[in-house]
């Protein structure tokens, strides 16, 4: 791996990158800006700069080259051919082996899609303002102006200087050649060649960069909080046509395979048996990669989750607090009599019960330590034709990205002692997340590495759980409430994805999973109460390619379940405490199936938001 820092400026003119930012009122188009109103150059229009050069520079030395990475040399036509580049005697082409190409996973012998990865371009010296060039399209056929084809474009104040950092993947001399002559023969970039625009010089610099390991915490369980030094785009299970949304939180298979890809970049051998181990999704000791969910900056300590779909908050002012409604929805689930049902009807909780306020409670937004769900931009951007050199047809596309800034907070749980030495090193390389690694979307900066803050215990928060239960069923709603010790309470803290299930009444909904690692206590067990919804998940393996979509029961789900007289608490307290440390259904060590019995929040009333 070899770090480097790539230096623009612009000596006439500026520069105008359209379609990344939404334009002002008043303004046609708008070269890229960041969200704090700086302009920057995208990385995707800087590869493809770079790219577009050296595909000819390529073709002047009479070498294969295919056209943006479609397998094709526009020089020698031929059919149409699936798969990836193969111009090179089989292997990809120059410009294929540097950029990328069209490939869908990862052939067995290498070890990265590209051998460039690239960020965007910020101004390097202070910004001052923009300025407004205008133009008019000409009709030739009356040699003037067209009617009403004025337009302005918004572009960066001239003599600013941009930087770019990046890196390639493979300390190869033949490869720092060729990005050196490709920076060279880049004398353009983006739009307006022929106003006095996209005029640029660039100049590289090598990086001799060391990295020390992270220092872990002992133990086998670790909680990272990461803080996003670039725009992410975490991959959602469908796409919508030409649109491409973010998931608002990032799944524990996106975290590993970030280390993945960070060890496979740097180890000699990545069939390290004590990487393959740590990495490992078929293998009971294998680390376990929760998934990480967003936080507020300056809050405190706490379990980062989505909320339970029992919480509820004020519809009107979310400074009320929020609650939980499952002592109050098991009450309901066990009444003896329409006369307790009507006795207790206006003491449960559907309304705030803030003085003055009577407002009805709705589902809370964000999680746990986040006010709501992360600030996102849409990007819409155009593929080229190569062949044509403009806008290739059909191929506009959007992109939804969460902010950088973002903080997440999750846990790497059961840590394998042969493969602390490698997570150690892989904590200390770039590490990104999510789509676009190679155009720097998604680099994070680790803020924190530390022990997890431990819970109470089961036991002990099963008694509370009791004794909250006991207050508002017995005390507060006066209920004959007979059911006490009796009672699992289980919430999800990532998706649930069930094993095929056989067309049972219970498939994929969660139960079955819950009951098959109980065991033999199984056995007459009632379902009192769930509360849970559904949604798809997929996932994409580098070697594999694309998962099969499969139904998951979302993170929130909340089940209640009713142990048979004849079982004690001891005939059940090892199960609840595996199925906490190892997870429950499918694909755990990607952290899917996280449950926490008997969740605390449950009992703590009315929990008041904190504002960062």
């Amino acid at each position: 791996m070899r770090d480097f820092e790539l230096v623009l400026s612009f000596p006439s003119g500026s520069v105008l990158i359209g379609g990344h930012s939404p334009a002002p009122e008043g303004v046609s188009v708008i070269h890229a800006r960041l969200p704090d109103g700086r302009p920057v150059i995208p990385a995707t229009a800087l590869r493809g700069a770079l790219r577009e050069s050296f595909e000819g520079m390529l073709r002047a030395l009479d070498e294969p080259a295919c056209a943006g990475g479609n397998g094709e040399d526009p020089r020698r036509p031929r059919p149409m051919q699936e798969g990836s580049c193969q111009l090179n005697d089989g292997q990809p082409c120059r410009a294929c082996r540097m950029f990328g190409g069209g490939r869908a996973q990862l052939p067995n012998d290498q070890r990265t899609f590209s051998a460039l990865v690239l960020g965007e371009a910020v101004p390097s010296s202070e910004f001052i303002g923009w300025r407004t060039r205008h133009g008019v399209a000409i009709d030739r056929s009356r040699q003037s102006a067209s009617h009403q084809r004025l337009f302005r474009r918004a572009v960066p104040e001239e003599g600013l200087t941009f930087r770019a950092r990046g890196r390639l993947t493979v300390d190869d001399e033949k490869l720092r050649n060729d990005f050196e002559a490709a920076v060279i023969a880049t004398t353009h970039i983006g739009a307006g060649k022929s106003g006095g625009l996209a005029r640029v010089e660039m100049s590289l610099h090598w990086c001799e960069e060391k990295t020390h390991p992270q220092a872990l915490p002992d133990g086998d369980e670790l909680e990272l909080e990461l803080v996003l030094r670039a725009p992410a785009s975490i991959g959602v299970p469908l796409a919508l046509g030409n649109f491409r949304d973010t998931r608002s939180h990032v799944p524990g298979s996106a975290l590993r395979g970030a280390i993945g890809f960070a060890l496979a970049e740097i180890l000699p051998d990545p069939s390290d048996k004590a990487f393959q181990d740590l990495v490992a999704d078929d293998k009971k000791t294998a680390a376990i990669f929760d998934f990480l969910y967003p936080v507020d900056p300056d809050k405190g300590p706490g379990l980062a989750a989505p909320w339970p779909i029992t919480a509820r908050e004020c519809q009107r002012n979310r400074d009320h607090g929020v609650i939980d409604t499952l002592l109050d929805r098991i009450a309901v689930a066990t009444l003896k009599s329409p006369e307790d049902a009507l006795r207790i009807e206006p003491q449960i909780r559907e309304r705030c019960a803030e003085p003055g306020c009577n407002h009805v409670l709705k589902s809370p937004q964000g999680t746990r330590r986040a006010q709501g769900p992360p600030k996102t931009r849409i990007v819409t951007r155009v593929a080229m034709d190569r062949h044509r050199g403009s806008a290739r047809d059909g191929a506009l596309f959007s992109t939804a990205m969460i902010e950088q800034g973002t903080r997440f907070v999750g846990r790497i749980r059961n840590i394998p002692a042969e493969g602390r030495e490698h997570l150690s090193l892989a904590l200390s390389q770039p590490l990104s997340l999510g789509r676009g690694r190679a155009m720097g979307w998604g680099s994070v900066d680790i803020d924190r590495i530390a022990s997890p803050i431990p819970m109470d215990s089961l036991q002990k928060r099963r008694e509370n759980f009791e004794m909250a239960l006991e207050k508002r069923l017995r005390r507060e709603l006066q209920l004959d409430f007979d059911l006490a010790g009796r009672l699992l309470v289980f919430t999800l803290l990532s998706p649930l994805i069930s094993p095929e299930q056989g067309g049972t009444s219970d498939a994929g909904d969660g139960r079955a999973v819950i009951a098959a690692e109980l065991g033999d206590v199984a056995e007459g067990l009632e379902w009192l109460f769930m509360a849970r919804r559904f949604d798809i998940e997929r996932g994409w393996d580098q070697r594999k390619g694309p998962r099969r979509p499969v139904r998951a029961v979302k993170a929130g789900g909340v089940f209640v379940a009713l142990l048979p007289k004849e079982i004690l608490w001891d005939d059940v307290s090892g199960a609840l405490h595996r199925m906490e440390a190892q997870g429950i259904g499918e694909r755990t060590r990607e952290g899917f199936g996280r449950v926490i019995c008997f969740d605390p929040f449950i009992c703590e009333g009315t929990r008041q938001r904190e504002h960062g």
